[in-house]
Parts: C-alpha cells; sequence; structure tokens
C-alpha cells in the first residue's frame, strides 16, 4: 500500500531516473508525486507550459519549494512577485539584451584566452573546473569590467557557492521540518556566503571600472541591498548554468572529430584580418551555436523548476487547489521520446525549436542572462578551435551527471594542443 511518502525515498536515490521513470510510464498529463502532506505534479506534456508560466500570480507562483534560494540571493527577480517583477525585468532585461552583450565580445574573447593560456600549459584540466572558473570571470566582466574581480575574490565565492549548494539540495523536498539546530548551521553558512558575496559586490561598485550594470541599477534608484541581491543572483547562475554547459560542449567537441573539425572551419571564416573573432560573422556560425544548444538539451543545468497554486484555477482540464505544487523539468523534456528522435543521442541535426525546448526556462519568467551565455558558449567553441586542438585526457567511466541545485558535470579531463595550421590566436595570446 502506498503511503504519502512513498516516493520519496526513490526520488532522494536518484531524482533524474526517477523523474524519467515516472514521465514515460505515466499517460497523465499531470502525474502526481507522493512527496509529502501536499499533492505535488510532475508536469508531463509540453502544451501545459505555456499556460502554466503565463498563469496570472493571483493563481499560480513560484511557490514554497523554491522559498530557500532567498537566503542565497535575496529578494532577486526570480523571487519578486506582481507589479515589482513587472517593474524590475525590464531594467534587467535592457542591460543583458542582446545588443548590449555583444558590444563586449572584445572584453570577453580576452578573458577567454587568457583562461585557455593559463590551461594550455597543464598536461590535462578539469572541463567543469575550467568552465565554472571561466563563467563567473566572463559574467563578471559583463557585469562590471575586466579584472574587477580578483583571484582571491573568486576563490571565495566559489567557496561560498559550493558551501550552500548541497543544503539547498538536499532540504528543498524535505518531507519533514529540520531539527533547529540543523538549520541553525545552515543558516549560518548561508548567511556567511551572503557576506562574502556583498563584500565582493561592494568592492565592485566602489571600482571606477566597474561602470557596467551596478552604476546602471544605481541610476535607477534600487536601494543597495536590492542591487546586491540582483547582481549576486546574475553571478551564480551565470556561474553554474554556463559552466556546466561549457564543460560539456568541450567534451563533445573533444570526442568529436567531425564537430572539431567543422568548428574550426567555422572559427576560420569568423576571423577578421587581425585574428580576431568577427562579431557580425557568428550569425553563420551554426554548427558551435547547435553544439551549445544540443549540449543544454542533453544536459540542461537547472532540471527542474517550480509552480505553485495560490489560487484555485484549471488548466488543461485539470483542477488544481490552493497549495499544490508542479515541478516542470527540462531534464525530463529534453529527454523524453514523445518530442525528441533518439534522446539520448547527441545529434546536432535537431530543430531546437520545439516547446519542449526550455534549457532557460519559459514564459516571462525566462532566465534573463540567456543572451549572454550563448554568446559565452559559442565565443570559447570558436575560440578554443581556431587556435587549439581538444582532446579528452580522461573520460569518466559514465556520463552520469549530479543533480543538486543543478546538474553537475562528472570529472571529465581535457587536454589543449596548439593547432598547427592556426596559429596566430596562440601567438594573440602571448
Amino acid at each position: 500500500m502506498r503511503h504519502m511518502f512513498s516516493d520519496l525515498r526513490p526520488f532522494a536515490r536518484d531524482p533524474l531516473t526517477f523523474l524519467l521513470d515516472k514521465s514515460a510510464r505515466a499517460p497523465e498529463e499531470l502525474v502526481p508525486l507522493v512527496l509529502g502532506f501536499k499533492r505535488i505534479f510532475l508536469v508531463n506534456d509540453a502544451e501545459l507550459l505555456k499556460p502554466i508560466m503565463q498563469a496570472p500570480e493571483a493563481f499560480l507562483c513560484r511557490g514554497r519549494l523554491l522559498s530557500k534560494s532567498e537566503l542565497v540571493v535575496g529578494r532577486s527577480l526570480p523571487r519578486l512577485r506582481g507589479e515589482a517583477h513587472l517593474m524590475r525585468r525590464p531594467s534587467l532585461h535592457e542591460a543583458l539584451a542582446k545588443g548590449i552583450v555583444e558590444k563586449l565580445l572584445p572584453e570577453l574573447l580576452a578573458e577567454i584566452r587568457r583562461a585557455i593560456f593559463r590551461h594550455m600549459r597543464q598536461s590535462s584540466f578539469d572541463a567543469h573546473a575550467f568552465g565554472a572558473s571561466l563563467a563567473l570571470r566572463l559574467v563578471s566582466t559583463a557585469l562590471f569590467g575586466r579584472q574587477v574581480v580578483s583571484p582571491a575574490d573568486e576563490k571565495a565565492l566559489l567557496g561560498a557557492i559550493k558551501s550552500v549548494d548541497a543544503d539547498v539540495s538536499k532540504g528543498m523536498f524535505c518531507a519533514f521540518p529540520q531539527s533547529p539546530w540543523t538549520k541553525y548551521a545552515q543558516e549560518r553558512k548561508r548567511s556567511r556566503a551572503r557576506e562574502i558575496i556583498g563584500a565582493i559586490l561592494k568592492k565592485a561598485e566602489e571600482t571606477p571600472d566597474g561602470a557596467r550594470m551596478c552604476h546602471l541599477l544605481c541610476r535607477l534608484g534600487w536601494p543597495e541591498d536590492e542591487i546586491c541581491d540582483e547582481i549576486a543572483t546574475l553571478m551564480l547562475a551565470g556561474h553554474h548554468a554556463t559552466g556546466s554547459a561549457i564543460a560539456w560542449a568541450m567534451y563533445y567537441m573533444a570526442t568529436n572529430g567531425w564537430i572539431k573539425r567543422s568548428i574550426a572551419e567555422e572559427a576560420d571564416a569568423c576571423l577578421s584580418p587581425d585574428g580576431d573573432i568577427d562579431g557580425s560573422k557568428l550569425k553563420s556560425a551554426k554548427i558551435s551555436m547547435s553544439l551549445a544548444r544540443e549540449a543544454l538539451r542533453l544536459f540542461p543545468s537547472a532540471w527542474w523548476f517550480s509552480r505553485e497554486v495560490v489560487g484555485a484555477h484549471r488548466i488543461g482540464g485539470h483542477d488544481l487547489k490552493r497549495g499544490d505544487s508542479l515541478i516542470i523539468s527540462p531534464w525530463v523534456f529534453h529527454r523524453s521520446e514523445r518530442y525528441w528522435r533518439d534522446p539520448d543521442l547527441f545529434d546536432l541535426s535537431r530543430n531546437f525549436s520545439s516547446e519542449a525546448y526550455i534549457p532557460f526556462g519559459a514564459g516571462p519568467r525566462a532566465r534573463i542572462g540567456m543572451d549572454l551565455t550563448m554568446l559565452e558558449l559559442q565565443l570559447i567553441m570558436l575560440d578554443l578551435a581556431a587556435a587549439f586542438e581538444l582532446e579528452v585526457a580522461q573520460a569518466p567511466p559514465r556520463l552520469a551527471p549530479t543533480p543538486r541545485v543543478i546538474i553537475d558535470p562528472p570529472p571529465i579531463k581535457l587536454s589543449l594542443h596548439v593547432r598547427e595550421e592556426q596559429p596566430a590566436l596562440a601567438q594573440d595570446m602571448g
């Protein structure tokens, strides 16, 4: 006989497999998950995504399953509701719009090449560590300008992120309240993480070279603590999502000779006479863009997000009541045979316009920095291929990701070798 926690143990043991199995075996559009006292449903039909994501907040909001993240990122855009969200989003969207982001191309390339130069002197390096560190520097460059966040700041920030990730992930679906001493210990770690992030951001705001988003938000008259919350969220999201995607994209480029050669040809076609990548030619580099999109399809960094019913509502013929939660899993939609041919196969020929492709979420709360993420991924792949051969030094036994708040790649060791046909960029980095 099933009880109200019968799904909790298999979910905790292997949440990715659990959700995939639930989706594949159930014909329902909303699959009930028995995880505790409240009703929780896995959204199993992509046609429901639009009505769910666009539902008025009087009926559906982000809900209790994501409330713990506020201890880390405060009341930033993902946590805001109603008028506060509607007023803030346009300003952030303007600051990170595609046209603005593309103007940063020379500075982003300089950071990418600096990171490549450091790692080419190593016999091998961890793909995820490389991607996470580089992603943090790229989003910092976009927000504050070059070299505002020092290596010491970066180390402190990475430590702060790691100190809270496991706790937040473990407690997200906890059926019972945590003990007072456990909660106290976790809150102290999160408070310390926020202090580190706040100190870094404070220094960045006071740096003359940081006349980017910090100064834009200051001109809008936002309170200082809200500015810090917003920038902290962007930095954490950029580090998580982009860092993981960089690792996966590098792995697939390193293991596939055709992809490696094709992107090298695209890189040659995108180079300007002085050896830089010409941003106006990026649209024609379709293989590198498809590589980024397919890596995000197979391994979306955010493997789930949720909505909570705050007022009785009907969606797709289903009556929902106050307190119900809806789990939307990009991991499930991206690997469903309902929407993809051979979904576990890496395939660059896919049509990524599918309604089931949601690596950055969907609707009015889709991730605000998606244009920056896609530009970073494409630049990194092209810049690597332009001057280097990327090889796998040590592959993991299985490409099994680790689901926490995000999906972490397994250890993947890569190595870099200078591409003899096009040494110009390697000389330029010196």
